[in-house]
């Protein structure tokens, strides 16, 4: 019903912005592979299994400690933390999540999985680079409600799965409400 109707309204606007079924189903077989380009890397493979805390394009990387005590603006490095934070952003769960809904084909729900779980596993409750920014908490949060609902359904996703992202949702919205960027001006991190 509803879900359906929702999930095909979301399709409908990506094959009206030129996306079509056969460019989706590439960006998703990309995701599997672990293949991403971010910020005009090229497509890199980041292997079996995908370091969330790196700027691939430099090889530094982030320690996993408490996020609040990270200095991501270390001049002295040629690093960039955006690259970790769009990796983090989770644009691929759209990816692998629109291409499921055109196909049915459970390896791109598995994938989801892995890729999740694999990420909820790295970036534990407020450790982390991936903490440190509550726009990028939000646009990660944001990414993974869309894709909960092009998954829905899928016998591939177990219940624990859900059970995972629903509790790391109610901390992306403690982390947006305790870390709200406001100031002087409100820019587009505070929107």
């Amino acid at each position: 019903g509803l879900d359906r109707a929702r999930r095909a309204s979301t399709i409908a606007r990506l094959l009206r912005a030129g996306m079509d079924r056969s460019q989706i189903v590439r960006q998703a077989e990309a995701v599997l592979r672990h293949e991403f380009d971010i910020l005009g890397s090229g497509p890199t493979v980041l292997g079996p299994r995908v370091d969330w805390h790196c700027d691939f394009k430099s090889g530094h990387s982030w320690p996993v400690a408490v996020f609040w005590k990270l200095d991501h603006r270390d001049l002295s490095r040629n690093s960039d933390v955006k690259v970790p934070w769009e990796l983090s952003r989770g644009h691929w769960a759209l990816w692998l999540g629109v291409a499921y809904w055109l196909t049915d084909d459970e390896r791109y729900a598995i994938g989801f999985v892995e890729l999740i779980d694999d990420w909820l596993d790295q970036n534990p409750r407020g450790y982390g680079v991936n903490w440190q920014c509550p726009m990028e908490v939000a646009i990660r949060a944001v990414n993974w409600l869309y894709a909960v609902g092009l998954f829905f359904g899928s016998p591939s996703i177990p219940d624990r799965l859900w059970t995972r992202v629903a509790s790391s949702l109610v901390w992306h919205g403690d982390n947006i409400r305790g870390n709200l960027e406001y100031g002087r001006r409100l820019g587009n991190h505070y929107i």
